[in-house]
């Protein structure tokens, strides 16, 4: 764990007088601004979608009121510039702040403060102009140690860090618990950032900042509307989330552009009702797009009988609006379901070579249409999920991605968090459990794959495991979302060890995988084995999940230790695909904690410490981690069941 060269309490001060505004913790933001995607780092774009949403979820009275914060902010009814400048004297740590240094603690005041008003009207061109205004004064200021584009990425990860806590906090916290989590906040990305901490901490007067604090609390929200309305924002948008916690990393806040007149046309080809998306109106759409508004909403016509409803969009669409925002999503949307396609998944040039045409020939059909199977136990309509590339009368299907495309399936009841699942139909009728979040009706459904979906609802339970064991609820949950088994029809058999096969089969029945034919990677593996019935063992090789005892030997029936779980459980985390919200990690936990951490080797140490400061794995009672331990089933339900909620794969 890093340690800082001064005392808790003054990292605290100091890093609250670092921002000298934020008073109420971004206790306002204002009307959504439109901002152009390649301007922004991800960080940048992920705050202004955070603060968009919140916004949009505000009451009227609510928005009054941080608008009028706002306009305290900057209009200098408030804060004139003398108080300004005052203030910045009372934070330098020489008592009288140079040109220099005033400048600087002023501009980034309201550099947070804008970022935390929602960006005012357009955050972009505020936050060019402060690293513009700033660059120089921030080199000679700090000496060359940190750069204004370090400090403006600081500011705007402790706003966004900020924001995930307050979605945790309870209904009746306090206003104590509310600056406690912001300075956990600061506390958080310092450790991040320690060069910019330092830096901050040379030139501020830690013992003045919460005067400092208080004094622009009481200057620009006396009776605390804008906070109370900021927070309840927050609140009201993690509803949406189903989560309670936000989507995880790099999650994109969904606002849709309104597609410009004329935009698409309905024909009637044969059995199929296609909703075209006309070619001359491409740029016109892609125009729309901005770092705040990346849905492309397409609504397809309601189709019964044989019917089938498509969608044709000019691949030039894909390509035009994947270079304005990489994160842009083309929705398809029906009655039944929602497909949300990142344009960044369709590779028109490579899909025009295998046509064997030119790119601008080539046209993206996409169907979402209820079909009928006979699958047990579902609470929702059977979706199937196609998208052809086309030319003339070539076709190519696109049925994999590189990584979760999510689909929502609407029920016609709230889902049984707890019991249901998103399973696709394979060809032989089996069926594969797949990563879901249920918000309500709604099952938003994380597939690497197209194919055939619906949700199941389950009521499954053992003899062996009664209301006296501890892991009930693990296990019962993820044996209903079919991932993990008994070993007979009506027994768990908590107490026996996991092997290394079966933790496998877990974790990739737990992702979703995709089946991979077997090809003998293993000598020990025949690849006929129950623990490859599905290609399994081969899908955990392409992700990289496993690699053997050695180079040609996976030791399948061995049973795996509590350090190889978490190395696995590790590489999972890391998987692009899952894009797992790093910041969640506790980095005031090491395996320094453990009593045995000198018995940590260096190949399994890294794994240990991310996966124990995830709270997805811990120690024993003894205070030891025991890597070379056997991990029993009922403690690997846990496990699973924690790495799932902590990926944002399961509710």
């Amino acid at each position: 764990m890093k340690k800082y060269p001064f005392s808790n309490k003054a990292m605290k001060a100091m890093l609250a007088a670092s921002i000298a505004l934020s008073p109420f913790a971004a206790s306002a933001i204002s009307a959504p601004v439109k901002v152009e995607a390649s301007d922004l780092t991800d960080a940048e774009t992920d705050l202004i979608n955070e603060l968009n949403a919140i916004y949009q979820k505000l009451k009227p009275e609510q928005k009054s009121a941080l608008r009028t914060a706002s306009q305290k902010l900057n209009d200098g009814s408030a804060i004139n510039t003398d108080t300004w400048n005052k203030l910045a004297d009372e934070l330098s740590r020489s008592g009288k702040a140079t040109g220099d240094e005033r400048d600087l603690l002023v501009a980034l005041a309201k550099l947070f403060a804008d970022a935390s008003l929602g960006g005012l009207g357009d955050f972009q061109t505020t936050l060019s102009n402060f690293k513009d205004a700033q660059r120089d004064n921030v080199a000679t200021v700090f000496n060359q140690k940190i750069t204004v584009n370090q400090l403006a990425d600081f500011i705007v990860k402790v706003e966004s860090d900020y924001i995930k806590r307050v979605k945790k906090l309870p209904s009746n916290a306090t206003n104590e618990k509310y600056y406690d989590e912001f300075y956990n906040s600061l506390e958080s990305e310092a450790i991040k950032s320690l060069d910019v901490a330092i830096a901050l901490f040379k030139i501020i007067n830690e013992d003045n900042a919460k005067s400092v604090v208080q004094q622009i609390v009481n200057a620009v929200d006396k009776d605390k509307t804008a906070r109370e309305a900021f927070i309840a924002g927050i609140k009201e948008a993690s509803k949406d989330s189903g989560t309670g916690g936000g989507g995880g990393g790099g999650a994109i806040v969904e606002s849709p552009i309104e597609l410009p007149p004329g935009s698409t046309t309905i024909e009637n080809r044969g059995n199929d009702v296609v909703t075209q998306i006309l070619a001359d109106k491409v740029q016109a759409i892609v125009n729309l797009i901005t770092a705040t508004n990346n849905v492309i909403p397409v609504k397809l016509e309601k189709v019964s009988g044989d019917k089938k409803a498509v969608a044709e969009i000019p691949a030039s669409l894909f390509t035009e609006a994947a270079k304005k925002n990489s994160k842009a999503v083309v929705s398809i949307e029906t009655d039944a379901a929602v497909y949300k396609l990142p344009v960044s998944e369709i590779n028109v040039s490579a899909l025009a070579q295998k046509l064997g045409v030119a790119a601008g020939d080539v046209k993206i059909d996409i169907s979402v249409n209820v079909v009928s199977a006979d699958v047990k136990n579902k609470v929702s309509e059977v979706v199937e999920f196609q998208i052809f590339a086309v030319a003339g009368d070539k076709k190519e299907a696109i049925t994999a991605f590189s990584t979760y495309v999510d689909r929502v399936i609407m029920g016609s009841k709230d889902f049984s968090k707890g019991n249901s699942v998103a399973v696709r139909i394979n060809n032989d009728g089996s069926l594969t459990s797949i990563p879901t979040i249920f918000n309500g009706k709604n099952a938003t459904v994380k597939s690497l794959t197209n194919s055939k979906y619906t949700v199941v609802e389950n009521n499954i339970s053992f003899k062996d495991v009664t209301d006296k064991s501890w892991a009930k609820g693990y296990i019962e949950t993820l044996a209903n979302k079919l991932i993990v088994k008994g070993k007979a029809a009506d027994k768990y058999a908590p107490a026996d060890h996991m092997t290394r096969a079966e933790f496998t089969v877990l974790l990739v029945r737990a992702l979703g995988l995709p089946a991979e034919k077997y090809d003998g990677t293993f000598k020990d593996v025949k690849g006929t084995e129950w623990f490859n019935e599905n290609g399994e063992i081969m899908a955990a090789v392409k992700h990289g999940i496993i690699k053997g005892v050695s180079s040609n030997q996976f030791a399948p029936q061995n049973k795996i230790t509590r350090a190889e779980a978490a190395v696995m459980i590790e590489r999972a985390m890391n998987l692009s695909f899952v894009n797992y919200d790093n910041s969640q990690l506790d980095s005031k936990k090491t395996v320094a904690d453990f009593k045995d951490a000198s018995k940590l080797q260096d190949w399994n140490k890294k794994a240990i410490e991310a996966v124990y400061q995830a709270d997805i794995v811990s120690g024993r009672d003894t205070k030891e981690f025991d890597p070379k331990g056997y991990t029993q089933r009922d403690e690997m339900a846990k496990i699973l069941a924690n790495f799932l909620k902590s990926a944002k794969l399961m509710n």
